[in-house]
């Protein structure tokens, strides 16, 4: 009886220490960006408008965003440049603790990589005069689209599916806005960047292909993704 009691009692010592130790190690690691005082961004400097550089150093909405979250987890930031398909290698060396640059969660690498909640949906923007819940409420109507861009290759996708949906295609994002202010066309498919900040007030404004953009972690640095998903929170209340 004695040798059965002391049996399940190192059984369930070693897996309290398998369930403990991965909570320990992100501890470890956590502590360890704090004691240096600096967070370690990995960017991609060629996703305008998002990250970039300039004479003035790093720029665009994701350095505006970095900014903030040290101001958060009161952390200096250190950019360090790394391509896209290298941000994944960055991270799981060490070179880098988060990886901040327009990035898309890879289903791919969940076993490596962790990611946020999306701070920004870099998807296209329908807007039409009419309540509706996506294409499918568009048939037989007409809808804005500039020539070869990702929504023009989206709407082309649609029209083979909605009966008489049909693309009237122009040279930009403004254009097509223009066309449906001036009743040219029922709806308008756009780029989120060229959307008009008036747009939700004059329009219903739909995301019809969310593209959500995320902050990557290593897998085992889940108090540092605790941590960012707060400071992100924190962020998008201001």
């Amino acid at each position: 009886m004695r040798w059965r009691l002391a049996g399940i009692a190192i059984l369930v010592a070693v897996l309290l220490a398998y369930l403990v130790r991965p909570v320990i190690l992100a501890e470890m690691r956590w502590r360890d960006i704090q004691r240096r005082g600096v967070l370690r961004i990995g960017i991609d400097p060629g996703r305008q408008p998002f990250s970039y550089y300039t004479a003035q150093g790093w720029q665009g909405s994701d350095a505006e965003l970095a900014k903030a979250l040290g101001q958060r987890l009161n952390l200096s930031i250190q950019s360090d440049p790394v391509g896209y398909d290298a941000m994944a290698d960055a991270l799981q060396i060490g070179r880098t603790d988060i990886g901040l640059s327009a990035l898309v969660a890879d289903p791919t690498r969940t076993e490596d990589l962790a990611y946020t909640h999306s701070y920004f949906d870099a998807g296209p923007r329908l807007l039409t005069g009419q309540s509706i819940a996506g294409f499918e409420d568009l048939a037989n109507q007409r809808v804005a689209v500039m020539l070869g861009s990702d929504a023009d290759r989206l709407l082309r996708f649609w029209m083979r599916r909605v009966p008489g949906l049909q693309a009237v295609t122009f040279n930009s994002d403004a254009a097509g806005v223009a066309a449906l202010e001036s009743q040219q066309v029922n709806a308008a498919l756009v780029d989120v960047l060229a959307l008009p900040k008036d747009a939700e007030t004059h329009w219903h404004v739909l995301s019809p292909q969310p593209r959500p953009f995320v902050i990557a972690v290593r897998r085992d640095s889940t108090r540092l993704l605790q941590e960012l998903n707060r400071a992100l929170d924190e962020t998008e209340k201001r």
